[in-house]
């Protein structure tokens, strides 16, 4: 279930956000009118989290965790500021009412203050829950839900219901501090003008072009999106290309134009976003080399329209706009794509699973080949896949050990696709492999999902923006179609699907006709995920076999130890008699309601 943290906030807003952002690590918007300002610093050696928030109101506030967005079953603290004192409760919510207090409270308020428009709440709690009111702030995206209301309650026990609320996805464990480009940070746009988008639900448009000339040598320093139409817009990729003349300034439906443009494919990405993504903006000392006289010159737009309503009066101008400069940094920066071979012949899941995890693999032989000596650091990471995707992970192994994860996100949400940080300091050595983990859910499936570009199909990819530059562009796998010729003559026998032979077509037509309400059926799935050999596809920059295709074995990974749930300590005083009575007047209140439904 995806986490989601529910803030309840009444705050005033005045000159603070700036300084409250200088304070902590990390600092969003979440009302998209600076209304509403949401800070946090997560101390992982002490597993804390330390939240700020301030808003536009001087009433009281709170925070929360909640397994769906909404009110019921939500770990919950509220706060506010009454003459000069602050107030804060650790509370979990059991319906849409007044949340009751827990019996033992597990927050500190660490500061508040208020003024005559803005109330400021900081406070501390852990990241692993220590208890079974409070809950964990998991590594991935959560929901803020934030609310205020312009009033303190006039009771210790007397919260009103909020009058302005509203949610934000959020990457609080290992979320990017988004540090605005410097005033004057020469740009240029790689957009579409003015296209009339197809009527069917999924498009990619493909558009070539050459980038500016600057003589004395361009960097790039980061990159963010120009999103014309939200509705449709689903994610974007700019290609490097050569520079070719038979291709430049084509611009239409890429399977229309695929001859043309066919060589932009094979060479490395320069940027990558998709929904719900923000600008990204390199290290001070990193850069990607375009125009003068060593640089890329031309590249090519990959844009993912998603028209699920197959409406034909959408006309978009969407892309990507980069920021350069002249000045040589130290280090030059890539992008290197690592994850699962697409649309690819093996890679499919079945309908009704709540949980189908797909692994794919890059090789030891692979970075060996297109590693720098050095290694190349980790900077930020982009994952992807669609709306059937719930978790994606990327291990590191080295020498046979694993090194653990160096990027998860155990709450994926299609529709907030953002680069998230390192776990921790990560470097990637020649030799090193990369396993790339997505899971699946199809519970509310009736057909199987295959692999391929379109919102309803899947994918399992990792970008990952590193330095110095590799040579390495793209490192993809997928599962041996002879697994899949074993699992497709496996129905046949078993009676829950038809074997048609071993080439491309023919498996393609098996997996189709494979029908998994059949008993058996699912267990053969999930022993055919665990299929021991993959096939390794290792590209360079420009599109060239850094070596041959391969085949590889997986690694056997240990399962992962039972988490220890830390102790609870309580941080602020004990809860009061009146409270324990609210609590349990609370809790004969949700017996009532049930039996009521039950009755």
């Amino acid at each position: 279930m995806r986490v989601v943290l529910l803030l309840f906030t009444c705050i005033a807003f005045a000159s603070t956000s700036a300084s409250l952002s200088q304070r902590y690590d990390f600092s969003v918007n979440l009302d998209g009118d600076n209304t509403f300002w949401l800070h946090w610093t997560v101390d992982h050696a002490l597993g804390t989290i330390d939240v700020g928030i301030e808003a536009k109101t001087t009433g009281w506030v709170g925070f929360g965790l909640s397994p769906n967005g909404q009110m019921p079953d939500s770990d919950i603290v509220t706060g506010w500021v009454k003459d000069g004192k602050g107030i804060v409760q650790d509370r979990h919510s059991l319906g849409r009412f007044l949340p009751p207090l827990d019996p033992k409270q597990n927050v500190e308020l660490l500061a508040a203050s208020e003024d005559d428009t803005t109330t400021v709440i900081e406070f501390r709690r852990k990241i692993r829950a220590c208890e079974p009111n409070d809950t964990d702030i998991s590594p991935g995206t959560s929901n803020v839900i934030w609310a205020y209301h312009p009033k303190d309650p006039d009771t210790i026990n007397g919260l009103m219901q909020h009058q302005k609320m509203g949610s934000k996805s959020v990457n609080l464990l290992n979320g990017r501090i988004v540090k605005p480009f410097p005033s004057g940070t020469p740009t240029f746009d790689v957009i579409t003008d003015n296209i009339k988008v197809p009527s069917a639900d999924t498009t990619y448009w493909c558009k070539t072009m050459k980038l500016p000339v600057v003589p004395e040598g361009g960097y790039l320093i980061g990159f963010g999106p120009v999103i014309d139409n939200k509705a449709i817009v689903h994610h974007m990729l700019v290609y490097r290309c050569d520079s070719a003349a038979n291709y430049l300034h084509e611009d239409g439906p890429c399977n229309t134009i695929n001859d043309k443009v066919k060589p932009c494919w094979g060479f490395s990405p320069i940027g990558a976003w998709a929904v719900g993504g923000e600008e990204v903006r390199f290290p001070d000392d990193v850069g990607i080399p375009f125009s003068g006289k060593d640089g890329l010159q031309y590249v090519m737009l990959g844009l993912h329209y998603n028209n699920e309503k197959m409406r034909s009066d959408y006309v978009d101008s969407s892309g990507l706009k980069f920021y350069y400069t002249t000045k040589k940094p130290p280090n030059l920066g890539s992008i290197l794509e690592v994850g699962q071979i697409i649309p690819g012949d093996t890679f499919f899941i079945p309908p009704g699973l709540p949980k189908a995890t797909v692994k794919s693999y890059c090789s030891s032989q692979c970075t060996k080949a297109g590693i720098p000596s050095e290694g190349s650091k980790v900077f930020s990471v982009f994952l992807h896949s669609h709306t059937a995707g719930a978790a994606i992970r990327l291990r590191q192994f080295r020498n046979g050990r694993d090194l653990g994860y160096i990027v998860q996100n155990e709450h994926y949400d299609f529709n907030y696709q953002d680069y998230i940080l390192p776990l921790k300091n990560v470097t990637i050595l020649p030799g090193d492999s990369l396993q790339t983990e997505c899971d699946y859910d199809t519970s509310k499936r009736t057909m199987t999902t295959v692999g391929g570009l379109g919102t309803t199909q899947e994918m399992c990819i990792a970008f990952l923006i590193v330095y110095p530059a590799i040579s390495l562009q793209y490192c993809l796998s997928e599962i041996l179609p002879d697994y899949l010729s074993a699992l497709t003559e496996k129905a046949e026998s078993q009676g829950w699907g038809t074997y048609y032979g071993d080439d491309e077509y023919a498996l393609q037509e098996a997996v189709a006709a494979l029908n998994f309400s059949k008993p058996g059926a699912d267990a053969a799935y999930f022993d055919y995920l665990r299929s021991k050999k993959q096939n390794v596809r290792c590209r360079g920059v420009e599109g060239y076999k850094i070596i041959p295709d391969q085949i590889v074995t997986v690694p056997t990974v240990p399962a992962e130890p039972t988490p220890v749930r830390p102790q609870c300590t309580n941080t602020i005083a004990p809860t009061s008699a009146a409270a324990r009575v609210e609590y349990a007047f609370l809790q004969l209140l949700l017996l009532a309601t049930v039996i009521k439904r039950l009755c």
